[in-house]
């Protein structure tokens, strides 16, 4: 599922996602939360996919008593309940603040720190944002996982943008789109290159 998210079809991601969540619940509710969360990833980047059943799902297994799952799912939770035009997209947002602002809760993998990078930057706190996904990248780096680092340079070139760093954020840019490129994670590469046109429109470059 993660391969069709990054590289192929995220419809086909979404509906292997759920499925695995479906697999997994019987046997680790906590597990199948954090695939459903993974899932409303692929949902919401995916036209015509609705991400409600997958969102109430993942509602019915949350456990404030886990600060990773109560982070997990409500950074999920808010980008389903905005997507949708949910107010309670607000709540869910400051309870992944709240998650990640809890001493108890301690996050040293690539991934997760790119999650928690990534619930900054949908709450609009970009300096954090930033950190976080440079701190992604860099474990990435050190650990040899190549299949996340574009994504960790696209969060961060989004934060540099958005907090003025245009210069910044173009080579995070460059390098996402080039490592996208090769790796074949063509949504990334979309993305990445769609933000470069934005930072060149931006600067006056409309070529």
């Amino acid at each position: 599922a993660r391969i069709e998210l990054f590289g192929g079809d995220q419809e086909q991601a979404f509906a292997t996602f759920v499925g695995a969540a479906a697999l997994a619940e019987p046997i680790d509710a906590r597990g199948a939360a954090v695939i459903l969360a993974e899932a409303i990833s692929a949902g919401i980047q995916t036209p015509g996919v609705s991400v409600a059943d997958a969102a109430a799902g993942l509602e019915h297994l949350l456990r404030p008593d886990d600060p990773f799952l109560e982070f997990v799912a409500s950074q999920a939770l808010c980008m389903a309940a905005s997507i949708a035009g949910d107010a309670r997209s607000v709540e869910w947002g400051r309870r992944a603040g709240a998650a990640l602002d809890d001493g108890a809760l301690q996050l040293d993998s690539a991934l997760h720190l790119f999650w928690a990078g990534r619930a900054r930057f949908i709450l609009g706190q970009n300096d954090e944002a930033a950190a976080l996904a440079r701190r992604s990248a860099e474990r990435a780096r050190d650990d040899g996982a190549l299949g996340l680092l574009p994504q960790a340079l696209r969060l961060l070139a989004a934060a540099d943008f958005d907090r003025g760093r245009w210069r910044s954020a173009y080579a995070a840019a460059g390098e996402a789109a080039s490592l996208s490129r090769e790796l074949g994670q063509n949504s990334t590469l979309g993305a990445s290159l769609g933000l470069l046109a934005e930072i060149d429109a931006a600067t006056g470059n409309e070529t």
